[in-house]
């Protein structure tokens, strides 16, 4: 349908100026202008470069940045907050049956050992 490209990022741009045009949160100018570009694209007009502009009014290039910084600053907060972990108990070693060591007769040695001569 569309050559050269994948249809489904185009779909993604276009969804993503129909969400500006109807975005109450944005600036009018932004939703004007993401609807003139929505019209433009149905005479047939370029997709991306209406998206482009269209993304660069929507997010500042520190917005991204300053929330990086925003959720770093809250997890070493966290960090802080939490102190120390306590150190879990030591633990003593059983001295059941089930937990002392096996002894394997001669014959397993013998095998194992011969099964590794191609090495």
């Amino acid at each position: 349908m569309i050559p050269g490209g994948a249809s489904y990022k185009t779909l993604d741009e276009i969804g993503f100026l129909e969400n500006a045009a109807h975005d109450k949160t944005l600036p009018e100018h932004v939703r004007a202008t993401a609807r003139q570009g929505l019209e433009q694209i149905d005479a047939g007009g370029p997709v991306h470069p209406i998206y482009e502009t269209i993304r660069t009014h929507t997010t500042s290039p520190d917005a991204a940045e300053e929330a990086l910084h925003q959720a770093a600053s809250d997890a070493l907060a966290r960090v802080q907050s939490a102190g120390r972990p306590k150190p879990a108990p030591a633990k003593k070693p059983n001295s059941t049956p089930e937990s002392m060591p096996v002894q394997y007769p001669m014959r397993a040695f013998v095998v194992t050992w011969t099964e590794l001569d191609q090495w």
